[in-house]
């Protein structure tokens, strides 16, 4: 080898290392900003305490959920609203009949009295 094949692998060698070291400096940059980004350990903690007590209030709004469903379930439908809202009319129908024979029946009586009245004196 020469002098000026050893000196290109000298420089060769340099460049080289000189690349690498700018890589591995970026990498190490990259590294340390995602480091400092992310969460520490007291950060995971409170965050498992949030989770744990997020699952809690889940758990008695489940419970709750169930509680006004299963009370809803005893509630009637529509359509058995709709048969009582009928059943209703036809009780009121029936009662006005009712009143107004009511009411006959007394005109008659007082009517009846009033001749009898009229009749003795």
């Amino acid at each position: 080898m020469t002098a000026a094949e050893i000196t290109t692998i000298d420089a060769d060698f340099g460049v080289i290392a000189f690349v690498l070291f700018i890589v591995f400096a970026f990498l190490f940059l990259g590294i340390w900003g995602v480091a400092q980004k992310s969460a520490s350990k007291a950060d995971v903690g409170n965050l498992e305490v949030k989770v744990a007590l997020l699952e809690s209030k889940m758990d008695t709004t489940d419970k709750r959920v169930v509680d006004v469903e299963r009370a809803i379930s005893h509630l009637p439908t529509k359509d058995h609203v709709h048969a009582i809202e009928v059943r209703v009319e036809r009780i009121a129908t029936a009662l006005e009949s009712v009143v107004r024979q009511t009411h006959l029946i007394y005109e008659f009586q007082m009517s009846e009295a009033k001749k009898r009245d009229e009749a003795t004196t």
